[in-house]
């Protein structure tokens, strides 16, 4: 199945339309997270499919979307696949944009992953104590105590509970 959608907007020099795909690049400053078409690509990705972007500054951009048609059968599981499976994480994100963190926390989530959230580096750091995470996701840039405070202050910890990492 091929979905393609068009606009006339002000298009995408070839740079831009390189990186479009990657997580948290935007042209939009404060705007944009980033996160949009790096969600789409990922979901895509997942079902086996492919999007090809065709754009032209001043012109427009065209998104062409592929998918293979469900059949009803599973599709065999490939060897990279296989390889790339691993064991659910439990995994600690400290953001304090509320959208940024609903979209990293759902995203992780739908990969299979438990998630608990913290809006600033204290309640994190207090969940941290609390909780074991194979993993922490934190924002660098937040007030009162950024994401590199708080990854100094997790790695000041006792081994005993960081034992996890």
């Amino acid at each position: 199945m091929v979905l393609e959608v068009n606009d006339t907007g002000t298009g995408m020099t070839e740079e831009v339309r390189q990186r479009c795909l990657e997580p948290f690049y935007s042209t939009k400053g404060e705007r944009g997270t980033g996160l949009g078409l790096a969600i789409v690509y990922g979901i895509v990705q997942r079902h086996g499919g492919s999007l090809d972007i065709q754009s032209e500054v001043g012109k427009g951009t065209t998104f062409r979307l592929r998918l293979p048609i469900h059949t009803g059968q599973p599709a065999p599981v490939t060897q990279s696949e296989m390889k790339g499976s691993s064991k659910p994480l439990s995994v600690l994100v400290v953001e304090d944009d509320p959208a940024l963190l609903e979209i990293e926390a759902e995203y992780l989530s739908s990969e299979g992953h438990t998630i608990e959230t913290a809006t600033d580096g204290c309640e994190g750091l207090k969940k941290f104590r609390k909780g074991r995470f194979d993993l922490v996701v934190v924002d660098r840039a937040m007030p009162n105590m950024n994401g590199d405070q708080m990854s100094a202050a997790i790695n000041n910890f006792p081994p005993a509970l960081r034992s996890s990492w």
